[in-house]
């Protein structure tokens, strides 16, 4: 369900125009363009696409980590583990942005 809003911003020619605003249920901020249609308002950036899979992969590891210390009983061990899975999979999960952040639907 998305919420119109109205956002009054100055054009080119110097007078207040009203575009229409809109939010989504996960409060992520869309704009209607000219044609109608309704298009985000942030654009997915390599540097927010990096920072997204830094955060991601921090969380994920450390969950990691501490599954493969509860398996093996060697925290040095699950460390190693943690770091290999931790380079390899922020590298994976950026190039699977940048491929999506292509693709149209």
């Amino acid at each position: 369900q998305l919420t119109t809003l109205y956002n009054n911003s100055m054009s080119n020619s110097g007078f207040n125009k009203t575009t229409k605003v809109a939010e989504d249920e996960e409060s992520n901020s869309l704009m209607e363009d000219s044609k109608g249609m309704v298009k985000p308002l942030q654009k997915e950036t390599h540097l927010r696409s990096f920072l997204k899979g830094l955060t991601w992969r921090i969380i994920a590891t450390s969950t990691t980590m501490c599954i493969a210390w509860i398996i093996t009983g060697q925290i040095y061990l699950a460390m190693e583990i943690g770091f290999i899975e931790f380079i390899a999979k922020l590298l994976i999960y950026y190039v699977h942005e940048r491929l999506w952040a292509r693709i149209r639907i």
